[in-house]
């Protein structure tokens, strides 16, 4: 759970915006009480939006639907289409076989 996204607040946000913020997310009723509380619990603690500053600084979502669009392509593939774009891959060259763990 991204509690910016949650929030709909930027992480510059001040304590009082999203205390403001919460309140709004709870009249809109788009998620639930709890997941809204434990967001505001997370930002308003220094220590613990130091962490998700970091974690959430790079929106994944883009690349997310990439990989989902990826897959889906791949799915619709016949098997043999699969199994002919594999076997054109020169993985000995790689030499992860060769390394022990």
């Amino acid at each position: 759970m991204n509690p910016y996204r949650l929030l709909n607040i930027t992480p510059e946000a001040t304590p009082r915006e999203i205390v403001q913020a919460s309140a709004l997310a709870l009249r809109e009723n788009k998620h639930s009480a709890r997941d809204i509380a434990e967001a505001r619990k997370q930002l308003m603690s220094p220590a613990t939006k130091f962490i998700l500053d970091f974690v959430h600084t790079v929106d994944l979502e883009p690349l997310l639907d990439d990989i989902r669009k990826g897959l889906g392509e791949l799915e619709e593939r016949e098997e043999s289409e699969i199994v002919d774009l594999v076997t054109m891959i020169d993985l000995e060259g790689l030499d992860i076989f060769d390394k022990q763990v």
